[in-house]
């Protein structure tokens, strides 16, 4: 890719015939100009929503609000969402989000233990809520929010309002048969997309 304004926070690469366009960080998604860069310029990219979504309940404000049932976490994923719609409809960009389908065999064992991991810091996290109602402290403050994070993954109440959220831009949205990364690849091989968005970090 090309464009001063993209350079710092975008840089693309290609492995085999996949164009992947980099992207820093979730809040990266909202900042920068793309239609400083023409080589973007009304084609068609393939967006991986679930690690956007995943990255976006990582935010403090986000894990504070997954923790507060029932409402549906959104004030960090309806700001990267927004802006990032805003952003391609300027450069004429069109985006064809992708949502996981049924976990494959072959990361069983990886998405089991991220599960167990997941369900432990949450665990832990209750016990320290418990805590702090006896022994408020701003240190058990401190721990809570850093573990915070962890717990959260992307319910079904948060996957269907960001779903919602795209289409009513005319954002497109589809599932998977099985995990995000092997579909949008997919896409790209077949002509369907011309380039993949994925986070760095």
């Amino acid at each position: 890719m090309g464009g001063k304004n993209v350079a710092k926070k975008y840089r693309s690469t290609k492995a085999g015939n996949i164009n992947t366009l980099l992207v820093e960080s979730l809040d990266a998604l909202g900042q920068v100009r793309y239609d400083a860069d023409q080589t973007i310029k009304g084609k068609t990219l393939g967006l991986d929503l679930s690690v956007v979504l995943h990255k976006a309940l990582g935010d403090i404000t986000s894990a504070l609000e997954f923790q507060i049932q029932p409402p549906v976490p959104v004030s960090k994923i309806d700001d990267v969402l927004n802006k990032m719609i805003l952003l391609f409809k300027r450069c004429e960009v069109k985006l064809l989000a992708c949502t996981e389908g049924k976990h494959h065999k072959y990361k069983g064992r990886v998405n089991e233990q991220r599960k167990k991991k997941q369900s432990g810091v949450q665990e832990s996290v209750e016990k320290l809520v418990e805590q702090f109602k006896r022994e408020p402290s701003s240190k058990l403050i401190d721990e809570i929010k850093k573990q915070m994070k962890y717990s959260v993954y992307v319910r079904e109440d948060i996957l269907a309002h960001a779903v919602d959220l795209l289409e009513e831009n005319g954002i497109e949205v589809l599932s998977a048969p099985y995990e995000a990364d092997f579909q949008l690849v997919y896409w790209e091989l077949m002509g369907i997309t011309e380039g993949t968005i994925t986070l760095v970090e």
